[in-house]
């Protein structure tokens, strides 16, 4: 007779508060620093996936990694299985064989390399796999002009002798990431002129600008905050660690080629904010705008919605930002392109908070914008939503629900709203459904973007989520399916 399966202790899922979750203290499984930042990236990256598994005092069985990521990303509760019943030598022995079963498979190697190059090809953030970066050079990068067609794993003196030539480049990479601000221009391939040449190519080819190809108009942006920690603070910690310098190492393909560090790299949490693409706000104006109609832009950002906005049929933009600096740098952007524009534009930009700003109602065809996911990206400026609203449910108040309800006010009866979101830290997708109802936006589809972030780096995760404003005949609303060009009245 088969054994009576004991029941199962992930059958029911509870929340509990983090502090009354108790890290095991003899755990015999150490956790890295470095891999707690990972367990960190991966938390925001794909949300809270597993639960910890405790007994029924809140004592760990596994988990004490994700205990420590949520705690270091600030979450205030976490799922937990609890495994009632349990005898101290059963909890030991399944921390123990938790660990170890996980050691005692195989890859693959021909179909991991096949996976790991499709999410390379889309630019998913590699660290986050959890390979060393040298295991993971050695998997995917072909060998390189003068390099052994051989590829293998260092010893030890091999990647201490390849790690000290490392050291005074990335020294000398910190002076002059730093000192781009004083010349004016990130490096020669990321000047100024440089962006109208892009923008043209798009107008001719069809293709897509270069997300950093923006950065010498906000060269402050080098030092903002895109994920937990900015570029600017990278090079101090690529010194202090070996595995943050075998990241960067990975990153930049294994050469020492500076460029590639303007390119999203997400390294140990250390990431510039990039551009929204402005292949993506072309395609959603032209989408949802008729031609020649007026685009609002809540938080105009980097420029990228701006230059889609150029590059489509669109006759007005109206963006606004809460950094002077920022809404400065977009402003030369505009006056730098919009001699190549083809067809008449307007562009109107201005430095000020969109939760603090009154529009005229009914004055605009569509919205898009990408607002900042509260404290996941920290950006400069006094007036920044972040430092104006001390928690999220502030914030969510402050403004995330004004700028919803000033949009729905600004927008014309069957105007569409495109909201990109993709915080997981925060609820910000269902928060926006929830605030949208409220102020007569309905929601008529949430789409991938696919965007990506970095060069080997991530499916950012980000949606775009596509309100549409209810029109009024008489006391009768008219819900507009987003399929048909007209709505139908309920």
């Amino acid at each position: 007779m088969a054994k009576k399966l004991r029941e199962w202790p992930v059958d029911r899922i509870e929340r509990w508060p983090l502090d009354k979750i108790i890290p095991y203290e003899r755990n015999p499984r150490l956790h890295s620093d470095a891999q707690i930042d990972q367990i960190a990236a991966s938390m925001r990256k794909f949300g809270v996936t597993a639960p910890m598994l405790v007994d029924e005092s809140g004592e760990l069985i596994y988990g004490h990694g994700r205990r420590a990521a949520a705690e270091r990303i600030g979450l205030k509760d976490f799922p937990v299985a609890i495994a009632r019943g349990w005898s101290e030598d059963e909890k030991r022995a399944y921390r123990i064989m938790d660990n170890q079963l996980g050691l005692a498979s195989e890859w693959d190697l021909p179909l991991l390399k096949l996976e790991l190059g499709e999410l390379a090809r889309v630019d998913f953030d590699m660290p986050l796999l959890g390979f060393d970066p040298v295991e993971l050079t050695d998997i995917m990068l072909p060998p390189q002009e003068g390099e052994r067609a051989d590829t293998r794993e260092l010893n030890g003196d091999e990647q201490k002798r390849l790690d000290a030539a490392w050291r005074p480049l990335v020294k000398e990479w910190e002076g002059l990431w730093r000192g781009a601000r004083d010349r004016g221009y990130a490096s020669a391939n990321f000047v100024r002129s440089a962006l109208a040449v892009h923008f043209v190519r798009a107008q001719l080819f069809g293709q897509d600008i270069p997300r950093n190809a923006t950065i010498s108009y906000n060269l402050h942006r080098m030092a903002e905050v895109g994920d937990a920690k900015s570029m600017d603070d990278l090079f101090a910690h690529v010194l202090d660690s070996d595995d943050v310098l075998h990241s960067l190492q990975f990153m930049v393909g294994g050469t020492p080629t500076f460029d590639k560090l303007f390119m999203g790299l997400a390294i140990y949490s250390h990431r510039m904010p990039q551009e929204f693409p402005a292949a993506l706000a072309r395609d959603l104006i032209d989408e949802f705008c008729p031609k020649k109609g007026a685009v609002l832009d809540p938080c105009h950002g980097w420029g990228g919605r701006l230059l889609g906005f150029l590059l489509s049929e669109a006759g007005s933009y109206t963006g606004f930002d809460a950094s002077d600096q920022t809404s400065a740098g977009v402003r030369a952007i505009a006056d730098d392109l919009l001699p190549f524009a083809v067809g008449k534009r307007k562009v109107t930009l201005t430095a000020v908070p969109f939760e603090d700003v009154t529009l005229k109602e009914a004055s605009f065809d569509f919205a898009l914008t990408s607002p900042p996911y509260f404290d996941t990206e920290k950006y400069s400026g006094e007036m920044s939503s972040w430092r104006r609203y001390k928690t999220y449910d502030k914030w969510r108040d402050g403004f995330y629900e004004p700028m919803i309800e000033r949009v729905s006010r600004a927008l014309r009866d069957g105007g569409v709203f495109a909201l990109q979101v993709g915080s997981q830290a925060y609820p910000l997708e269902d928060d926006c459904k929830k605030i949208s109802a409220k102020h007569k936006l309905a929601h008529v589809a949430t789409r991938q973007t696919e965007i990506v972030n970095n060069q080997t780096g991530h499916n950012e995760g980000k949606v775009v989520v596509v309100l549409r404003k209810e029109a009024r005949v008489g006391k009768r609303a008219v819900r507009v399916d987003p399929a048909l060009e007209f709505g139908r009245v309920l």
